[in-house]
């Protein structure tokens, strides 16, 4: 007669029940629901081992031989552990499970593929009252981050306004210093046009007193002149009278 392994993937609920955790200390009690993936293993070496320790064994039986490997490997590992530790990270102590079990289950031939824990409770409600706290915590952390929050955007806007407010009087004081020197260069501008005009008025002034005087000169020689014409014709009169004068007698 032949027997035959079955080699499909089995997925198996472990819900392991008064796991006593933190053993040194508290030694408080979880009970902790979880699903697991294991297959009779394929691999030459392993079919053999299982050929040897199931081939006799029914599905049923082969199941409780995984789930009793893993229930023990699940309370070993949390007996080290507080209810915290534990379920703060479920997926660092599935990990660890899985790979603690790993080596027992290939003695017997069997394959683990998967475990996760699904839930923990424990009886007290501490881990209820820590989801309250956790929770509080998180709005505790909220509330502070939205005032930390609040008071950087604060800050913020504080530096945004000063740097405002400092732009605008750099700005202010370029458009007064703008005005200044266009004042300056206006100023300079009308003081040498003014100069301009002055000396202008000032050569005007001495071309014209230049030509009354040269008028003045030329007015007197003209008048010497007629003064000079004047006697000759006097003196040749006086003459011409001598004359006449010598001439009737």
């Amino acid at each position: 007669a032949y027997e035959f392994l079955p080699l499909d993937v089995r997925t198996l609920d472990v819900n392991v029940n008064d796991i006593v955790t933190d053993v040194a200390t508290s030694g408080a009690k979880i009970n902790i629901m979880s699903v697991t993936q294991v297959k009779v293993s394929s691999e030459k070496s392993a079919l053999y081992v299982a050929a040897e320790h199931l081939l006799h064994k029914s599905n049923a039986e082969i199941n409780e031989i995984a789930m009793k490997t893993l229930e023990g490997h699940v309370r070993g590992v949390c007996a080290t552990m507080t209810i915290e530790a534990i379920n703060s990270d479920r997926d660092l102590i599935s990990s660890s499970i899985q790979t603690q079990a790993t080596g027992d289950l290939l003695n017997m031939g069997i394959e683990i593929r998967s475990f996760v824990i699904k839930e923990i409770e424990d009886e007290h409600g501490y881990l209820e009252a820590l989801g309250v706290k956790r929770t509080e915590e998180v709005k505790r952390d909220a509330r502070i981050g939205k005032a930390i929050a609040n008071r950087e955007a604060t800050i913020q806007e504080a530096i945004a306004a000063q740097e405002a407010e400092k732009a605008n009087a750099e700005a202010e004081a370029q458009v007064a210093l703008y005005h200044r020197d266009r004042d300056i260069t206006r100023q300079l501008a009308e003081a040498e046009v003014e100069k301009e005009r002055a000396n202008k008025e000032i050569s005007f002034d001495i071309q014209d007193s230049k030509r009354n005087q040269e008028l003045i000169v030329e007015k007197r020689t003209i008048d010497l002149r007629d003064k000079e014409k004047s006697i000759e014709v006097q003196t040749a009169e006086v003459k011409r009278k001598e004359q006449e004068q010598i001439a009737e007698q």
